[in-house]
């Protein structure tokens, strides 16, 4: 993980949207290829992404830490 994004809407503050964290990682080498590719993920939208046949998902996100699962070709179901 590069980037946490805190977009949520802040404390005693009404807001239209509750917002959410955005969290963009970097994948390279293997089948994904040399070159680094950016993935973003957040907690309400885009919470999985599909890269080299590769599964990413987003399971949780603070300010300051994410957790990530990666799930390899032919084991997604």
């Amino acid at each position: 993980v590069y980037k946490i994004n805190d977009g949520r809407c802040p404390a005693d503050v009404m807001c239209i949207w509750q917002g959410e964290i955005q969290v963009t990682i970097g994948a390279y080498n293997g089948s994904v290829g040399a070159g680094m590719q950016d993935i973003t993920l957040g907690t309400v939208n885009n919470k999985t992404a599909s890269v080299s046949g590769y599964l990413i998902t987003l399971n949780s996100a603070t300010k300051t830490s994410a957790t990530i699962t990666v799930q390899q070709p032919g084991t997604i179901k």
